[in-house]
This record gives structure tokens, sequence and C-alpha cells, in this order.
């Protein structure tokens, strides 16, 4: 179902709203089922910097649920723990040694701060520093994470596009659209009609859940990128 063709059907309901402001609702349906159904998965790309411990992440990603250093998953940190950095940390004197491990799910871990990926290592706590964890102190390391995202947008240009989402999913964006629109006041303003059209929309959501478990399970869909 095309952009266009998707516009047309929330007209039928809301003759009055424009194609701008039907598409940006669309987007935004967009973005709310991408992340209820976790339905499209992708990677990214990038090597390790010394002392830098943030990698800045792209706004299209929901979440990472995995992260490997040359092919090795490491794990992810819970919590508020104190880390320290690789170059020096004010107050506490010369940085941390690097522990000797070569196993990278034993040496590396990572955690996410706000829109930022941040991976730090293993050191040895001494006098002068406690901290057990601290920035990165090996430059060149690949990098890959796996992520859930959202939909490619719609631009406003191109009304011949179709969305990415599994196209037997496309009504449910138009039903999201069509009750998100009825609550707005209004000559179309209709609580009733807003809440039947929500009902449809999450059934078609629950679908998409069983379908992204089905299609993770079977086949692992993976689309990569570079952040």
């Amino acid at each position: 179902m095309t952009l266009k063709e998707q516009i047309e059907i929330v007209q039928l309901h809301h003759p009055g709203k424009g194609e701008t402001m039907i598409r940006q609702a669309i987007n935004r349906a967009q973005d709310d089922f991408s992340a209820k159904t976790v339905m499209l998965k992708a990677t990214a790309n990038d090597t390790t910097v010394v002392a830098q411990r943030a990698y800045t992440l792209n706004q299209e990603m929901l979440d990472i649920y995995r992260v490997e250093l040359s092919n090795e998953q490491i794990p992810k940190l819970i919590g508020s723990i104190p880390i320290g950095d690789v170059d020096d940390v004010a107050g506490e004197g010369s940085s941390g040694t690097p522990l000797s491990i070569s196993d990278k799910a034993d040496k590396y871990a990572w955690y996410i701060d706000g829109l930022s990926l941040n991976i730090v290592e293993k050191c040895a706590a001494t006098t002068n520093y406690n901290f057990q964890w601290q920035t990165v102190s090996t430059a060149g390391i690949k990098i890959r994470l796996y992520y859930n995202r959202k939909a490619a947008q719609f631009s406003a240009n191109d009304l011949t596009l179709v969305s990415e989402l599994p196209t037997q999913f496309h009504e449910a964006l138009t039903m999201k659209v069509i009750s998100d629109l009825y609550k707005l006041p209004g000559e179309t303003f209709n609580l009733k009609l807003a809440s039947y059209f929500d009902m449809e929309y999450e059934k078609q959501v629950r679908e998409g859940k069983k379908y992204a478990k089905r299609s993770f399970q079977r086949t692992g869909y993976i689309q990569q990128w570079d952040f």
C-alpha cells in the first residue's frame, strides 16, 4: 500500500485533513508499531578509539540487545557502576592498568547512557585508582551491535513510497492514524470511533509481535547500518 493510498483511506474518515498532517501521523504510527512489535532488526559497525567511552547512536535505534567486539559477545553492565577514564581521572592519580584477559566477554562490557553506547574494559585497582572499569585502552577493535529499529520515515516529496513494514500490517498504520485524528477536537471528534479503531490497531500489534517472533527465530532478518 503506497503512502498515497494510505492517505486516501484516512481522508475517507477525515476529509478535512491534509496530506502533510496525515503523512506525519503515519510516521508516528510507524514508530509506535515498530517499538511495540520490534519487527525490524539491524546491525551497526564501528571500531574502538583509545580513551573514548561513548559512541553516538543513530536515532532510528529503538533498543540494543547484543554487542560484540571482534565477533565475541560482551556483557551489559546493569546499575550504577563507578567507571574511570583510561587517560586519567581527576583526583585519582594515574589510570588503572588494563587486565590481561584474552576472553573479550570477561574483559569488556557495555551500557547505554542517553543516546550513546558506552564500552569499557576491566582494569586493576591501585591505591590511587579505585575503579574496576575504565574506558578502552586499545584502538581498532571491531564493534558490532544488534538492535531493534524504527521503520524509515516517509518523506514529503514522494507519495508512491511504501512502508518497509510487511504489507499485511500497512492497514494497521491507517487504523492508528484514523483513531488518533478522531480524538482531536473538531468536526470529526468521536471517542467511540477512536476507541474502535484503537482496538483494531492493537489486534494488529499483537499479530505483529507474533510475526516478529516467528521471523526472528526462522530467518534472523538483519539489516546492516553504520553508526
